[in-house]
């Protein structure tokens, strides 16, 4: 009788040392088959240092690593046990040119690209989710804490209304979106400026305008009061 065997490769955790201008990190969580991203994001972690203003050198003597962001370590050349010096570049110069902000020729609102607010790491800019009613799915069916009564009919019929298409989510999703993933949501009312602590449309921290959203931070620590203001900053123009 013959058998089939599944062959199964485990990658060991690589060790790597990051050395920058004045410190050494060391990285133990890679493999092989982790990401240029991946790397990348571990540096940010550990130094602070934007993925957009790393430049990585790798090798004796050491050259500045080439490779794309979805490329595997190995395939970049880096190994087990690498030194990768860590040197951190300045944003690309963003000129501001002397014209009116964008406006959707529908609506005659801003649209969600020009509202940003400078912060010290970048901007806060409002990234606009699409208008599909359905941002906020399904609720996490909880009986002790979303009774019939919080949620003003049976657990099941708001099971099958939430899950509809043109059903809104509210508070009650975002307080149970908050607790499942254990951090504090703030939600600014636009028009009021009104601040309920638990999106709809959602802000993020980027590097820079115009950089992929891959590089977002869109969580933060709940007492970030330079962050907030500008949350605040970004829903004031919002309302003009």
């Amino acid at each position: 009788e013959r058998k089939n065997f599944c062959e199964k490769r485990i990658f060991k955790k690589m060790k790597l040392r990051v050395r920058s201008k004045d410190k050494v990190h060391m990285i133990n969580d890679l493999t092989p088959t982790s990401t240029i991203f991946e790397l990348k994001s571990a540096i940010h972690a550990l130094s602070g240092i934007s993925p957009l203003r790393q430049e990585l050198k790798i090798g004796y003597p050491p050259r500045v690593c080439g490779a794309k962001d979805d490329e595997i370590l190995s395939s970049a050349g880096i190994q087990n046990g690498d030194q990768i010096i860590l040197d951190e570049n300045a944003f690309p110069e963003i000129i501001s040119q002397p014209v009116s902000q964008p406006v959707d020729n529908v609506t005659g609102s801003l649209k969600a690209e020009s509202i940003s607010v400078p912060v010290e790491n970048g901007f806060v800019v409002l990234r606009e989710m699409e208008d599909d009613n359905s941002c906020l799915f399904r609720a996490i069916e909880d009986p002790e804490t979303y009774s019939d009564v919080v949620l003003g009919r049976s657990r099941d019929d708001y099971c099958e209304w939430i899950a509809k298409k043109n059903s809104w989510g509210g508070a009650i999703e975002l307080s149970i979106f908050a607790s499942y993933y254990k951090v504090e949501i703030r939600s600014v009312d636009v028009k009021s400026g009104r601040i309920d602590r638990y999106d709809y449309d959602s802000v993020a921290l980027t590097p820079m305008i115009g950089a992929d959203q891959e590089y977002d931070q869109t969580v933060f620590d709940s007492s970030d009061e330079p962050i907030l203001g500008a949350v605040m900053g970004v829903a004031e123009k919002m309302k003009q």
